[in-house]
């Protein structure tokens, strides 16, 4: 843990000083990101889980099979992240990767990549359960008590500070929606976000990649540090190559220095709360209904433009 904690504070402070230096975005974002996301959240998540047990033990043992299988999974989802999606939508109709109601091929192809096929290959190579996964009736019936309380008090937490603070939710504060209309985006932001969002990357970064760290290290802690970086860095291929700097405010094209450092200052800092809630818990509906919460608000003007709702 200690070791983990290391990597991960030195990894942090020479980010924050690297986008400090560089100018890149206003240092009071990934400030603001670490005492929310970084020490806030999980401190309140802390408390209310802190007489809640885990679902189900992890997967014990660093097998050689088990590593290869894992990181073998992390490589191909490297691979996708660096590559992007054109050749998988080689010969599909271009209606169908139009912005809107068509948008679902795009969420269809990330299930593919960070859900279905690691799901088949830990199950057919390692024999994984549902259950390792935080799926299953003993998971559902862990929302009804303490973790689905810690789940809605975090999430309506975190969605009233995007409400008041996020700059994704500016459109809302304007006014753009209104009464039902603002009800029902939201809604459909939540539900979109839960699993465009939510079960891809909670899927794979916490049931999967999570509970691999967590057998490697011995450490719920380390396992929890560990993870949130790879799940920050696992981002910088989007930035660097595919513009997606621009919805982070670090432009379209950053240099790959600067998009690291970003990374491990703002996404790595933002999985914490899942990284905990997934340690203390290995519940995955609770990590993904939080997920789709946090997103909801910042992503509804877009969707909303996307399928054409005014």
């Amino acid at each position: 843990m200690v070791a983990a904690a290391s990597v991960g504070g030195t990894a942090y402070l020479a980010a924050i000083g690297w986008l400090a230096v560089r100018g890149v975005v206003p240092i009071e974002e990934p400030l603001g990101v670490l005492i929310v996301l970084g020490v806030a959240s999980p401190l309140l998540a802390w408390s209310l889980l802190r007489k809640s047990s885990a679902v189900r033990p992890a997967p014990g043992g660093a097998t050689g099979r088990a590593n290869l299988v894992v990181f073998g999974l992390l490589a191909l989802v490297t691979c996708y992240l660096t590559v992007g999606a054109g050749p998988l939508d080689a010969g599909l109709p271009r209606a169908w990767l139009a912005p809107g109601p068509h948008a679902i091929v795009g969420v269809l192809r990330k299930l593919v990549v960070f859900v279905v096929l690691p799901w088949a290959a830990l199950g057919i190579g390692l024999g994984w359960r549902p259950s390792v996964y935080g799926l299953g009736s003993a998971a559902l019936r862990a929302m009804w008590g303490r973790q689905g309380v810690a789940t809605l008090v975090l999430a309506l937490g975190l969605g009233a500070f995007q409400w008041f603070f996020g700059r994704g939710a500016a459109p809302l504060r304007a006014g753009e929606f209104s009464g039902v209309g603002l009800a029902g985006v939201v809604l459909l932001s939540f539900a979109w976000q839960a699993v465009e969002a939510g079960l891809v990357e909670e899927f794979f970064f916490r049931a999967v990649l999570q509970t691999r760290l967590l057998a490697l290290t011995g450490s719920p802690a380390a396992g929890a540090i560990l993870a949130a970086l790879v799940f920050g860095v696992a981002h910088v291929p989007g930035y660097v190559l595919r513009g997606g700097g621009v919805l982070d405010a670090i432009g379209s094209q950053p240099s790959a220095l600067d998009a690291i450092a970003y990374a491990v200052a703002v996404p790595s800092v933002a999985a914490i709360p899942f990284a905990l809630i997934w340690a203390r818990t290995r519940n995955l509906y609770a990590c993904v209904l939080l997920h789709g919460a946090i997103d909801a608000l910042p992503g509804a003007a877009p969707l909303a433009r996307a399928f054409g709702i005014h």
